[in-house]
């Protein structure tokens, strides 16, 4: 893994499992729901909460683990480079 760190690796995957996981809660709560074991009231707090409480906090997590990841990047000593005065001419104004 050569510009992958483990923390952003885990974020995609967090952000990958909560969508997935919501795709699954919709569809099972509406199959529950055109087979009569759920009213469409239930049905959807149910895919509310389950937004709410398994969804957004996975989603979540895994956007703030990118997020300091690539702040984490940004800062790194090894990313800084020091460019000597001959590659770059000073800029004149005229």
């Amino acid at each position: 893994m050569s510009n992958l760190s483990i923390s952003r690796l885990l974020g995609i995957a967090l952000i990958a499992g909560g969508t997935l996981l919501g795709i699954i809660m919709i569809v099972l709560m509406s199959s529950y729901a055109s087979g009569g074991l759920l009213t469409a009231t239930s049905a959807t707090i149910g895919v509310i909460v389950a937004f709410i409480v398994l969804v957004l906090p996975q989603i979540g997590l895994g956007a703030y683990l990118i997020w300091h990841s690539l702040q984490e990047t940004a800062v790194s000593p090894g990313t800084i480079q020091s460019v000597s005065p001959s590659e770059n001419p000073p800029i004149t104004t005229e």
